[in-house]
């Protein structure tokens, strides 16, 4: 065998292929990381959507009925919902 001048010749493309997975892998976590950003926005904008859909039901009828959904629709938002002032 002549060691020195033997060199495998798949050697510079498993190089480019590590390369290339190191790439991949960072996209994929990119993507995850911006679905996963997504996902909260969509969660918030919703349970915004939520509580001015109940507060506009409670405007138009104002019974006791729309007072306790309200009341329910904010602290599922994360509200509180104890504050009977504001009713």
């Amino acid at each position: 065998m002549e060691g020195a001048e033997f060199q495998d010749q798949r050697l510079p493309l498993a190089l480019e292929r590590t390369q290339f997975a190191k790439y991949r892998t960072q996209l994929a976590l990119d993507r995850t990381t911006l679905a996963g950003l997504r996902t909260a926005l969509t969660f918030a904008t919703f349970g915004f959507g939520m509580v001015g859909f109940f507060r506009a039901i409670r405007e138009r009828a104002n019974t006791p009925e729309s007072a306790d959904l309200h009341r329910a629709t904010t602290v599922l938002a994360g509200g509180g919902g104890t504050d009977r002032s504001a009713l």
